[in-house]
Formats: structure tokens, sequence, C-alpha cells
């Protein structure tokens, strides 16, 4: 891998009867990365489907890159049963650098739902994070470029790095013909966004 932070979601972490390894340690050189997981989600997991296995969101950062000169906070917080997101902070004197890896939820229908937990994220890190210092929030948003949840990012003065450079978001971030074991077989489009 070419990259020094990657945001992952529906990952599996834990070995169990229907997954039989860690799936951060499949990863090329994930012994590279500190591994940064919402393991809490285990609590919540669903326990009448035994095909659910979905243990959440985790971030990996490259250790050459948060070498001991960085101070590193984790924080992982719910926005419902199923969905959480992760702060992680790097501070190097007065540089802070701050990166949200979120998940939020899926069925196409509930917009308003993505609308609200987007809002409840952005009011959460805006009490932490000053003008002067840097946020990506990156993940999976379930939702598409024309939609309110999207807008909402845009007109708060977010803007996409992948439009930034290309004009334009991508035909499609989902389905990437990645197979993973607990895959969601929903509608191809650009659902997932680096701010």
């Amino acid at each position: 891998m070419n990259c020094d932070i990657l945001g992952l979601q529906e990952v599996n972490f834990t070995k169990n009867e229907v997954y039989q390894n860690n799936q951060l340690n499949e990863i090329d050189e994930a012994n590279n990365y500190h591994q940064l997981t919402a393991k809490i989600q285990n609590i919540f997991r669903c326990k009448l489907d035994k095909e659910f296995n979905i243990d959440g969101n985790a971030l990996l950062c490259r250790k050459s890159y948060i070498d001991d000169t960085f101070s590193l906070n984790h924080q992982i917080l719910h926005l419902s049963l199923l969905r959480c997101f992760q702060v992680i902070t790097f501070k190097k004197g007065i540089f802070n650098f701050y990166v949200v890896n979120v998940h939020l939820h899926s069925l196409e229908e509930d917009e308003t739902v993505r609308e609200f937990q987007i809002k409840e994220i952005i009011s959460y890190v805006s009490t932490f994070v000053n003008e002067n210092d840097i946020l990506f929030i990156m993940g999976d948003f379930n939702t598409l470029p024309d939609t309110i949840t999207y807008n909402y990012l845009i007109n708060s003065g977010f803007k996409s790095l992948y439009k930034e450079k290309h004009n334009k978001e991508p035909n499609a971030t989902f389905h990437t013909q990645i197979d993973a074991p607990f895959k969601c077989l929903g509608l191809e489009g650009a659902y997932d966004y680096i701010l």
C-alpha cells in the first residue's frame, strides 16, 4: 500500500466461526501500521444473525509516519447501535491534525438519518478543532453527491479531494470489485469520500 493513513469500514477484526482470520492482518504490510479499531462495537453486535459479523471501523496509520515525536489520541463515538465514527488526533508542537473516519447509516431511503449523523459529527469535532488545524473527514457516507448530507458538508466548507483534482466525483466508489465476506450488495454509486 502506498498510503500513510487508511480508513476502513465493515471490517472484521475478530476470529469466529464464520470468518477465521483478522481481516486487517490480511492487508499487505499490515505489520507496518498501527491498527486503531472500534472493538467496542463487538458489544453491540446483532446476536440474532450468525452471518452478521461486521466488527466496524478501523484506521491504519503507517508506523514510520506516526513516530515518537507525535502524540496520538484515538476516540470512538457511537452514532447508533451499529454505526460509529473514529477521530484520531496527531499533535506535534502547535501542529494539530485530525482524521475522522465515518460509516453512516446505509438504507438509501433514510437520507435524513445520515444528515442528522453528519451534523452530530461536525458539531462534535467543532468543539476542539480550531481554525488553523487540519481536519479530514473520510469514509463510507452511504450518500450520493446530489444529496442533503453531501451538500451539508460542502456548504460547511469541506471540499472533496477527488472532486478538487478531477472537477467531479467518481462515477462509483462502490462496487469496486473488491471481494469481502460481508460485502453489501447495494446499488453502484459514489458513496465514499475524503473531505
